[in-house]
C-alpha cells in the first residue's frame, strides 16, 4: 500500500504517452500494440506525439500530435494518409484485437485496474488541425 502512495499523488487526467498502433503487438495489423508512461516522461519538456487523457471513469483518450507523426505513423492511426481523408470522410482507428492497457498508465490517469481492455472493433477519429482524437471505451476482462 505504501508503494503506491507516492504514484497516487500525482494522479492526473492527462498524461504523456508512447504508442505504437502497428498493432498485432507491433508486427504489423491495426490498433494499439503498445501505450506506456512514466514519471520521467510526464517531468520531461519535450512535446510528446500522444496525450492520453481520463473523459470518465471508463474511457480515455488518445490525443496524436499530427505535426510529430510519420506518414508511416499517420496510416498506421487512420487506415490512409491525411491528404486521401474527404471532409466527409467518415474514418475509424481499427483495433483488431482486445488491448489490455498497462496498470500502471490507468493508476496514473486515476482509472480502476479492472477496466484495462480496449476491446477490438472500431472507434471512430475526430481530425482537428493540430491534432488526431480516439476516444476508446475501457472493458473489463
Amino acid at each position: 500500500m505504501l508503494i503506491t502512495l507516492p504514484l497516487l499523488s500525482i494522479a492526473q487526467t492527462e498524461l504523456k504517452v508512447s504508442t505504437d498502433s502497428r498493432g498485432r503487438s507491433c508486427a504489423g495489423g491495426l490498433g494499439l500494440c503498445r501505450i506506456s508512461t512514466s514519471l520521467e516522461m510526464q517531468k520531461n519538456n519535450q512535446e510528446s506525439k500522444t496525450t492520453a487523457l481520463k473523459l470518465n471513469d471508463s474511457t480515455i483518450q488518445l490525443v496524436f500530435a499530427k505535426s510529430l507523426l510519420s506518414e508511416q505513423e499517420l496510416i498506421s492511426l487512420c487506415n490512409k494518409t491525411l491528404d486521401k481523408i474527404l471532409l466527409t470522410d467518415s474514418i475509424y482507428f481499427i483495433q483488431e484485437d482486445d488491448f489490455i492497457i498497462d496498470s500502471q498508465l490507468l493508476q496514473m490517469l486515476n482509472i480502476d485496474s479492472k477496466l484495462n481492455i480496449v476491446k477490438k472493433g472500431s472507434y471512430p477519429i475526430e481530425l482537428f488541425d493540430d491534432n488526431i482524437k480516439v476516444t476508446l471505451p475501457l472493458s473489463k476482462q
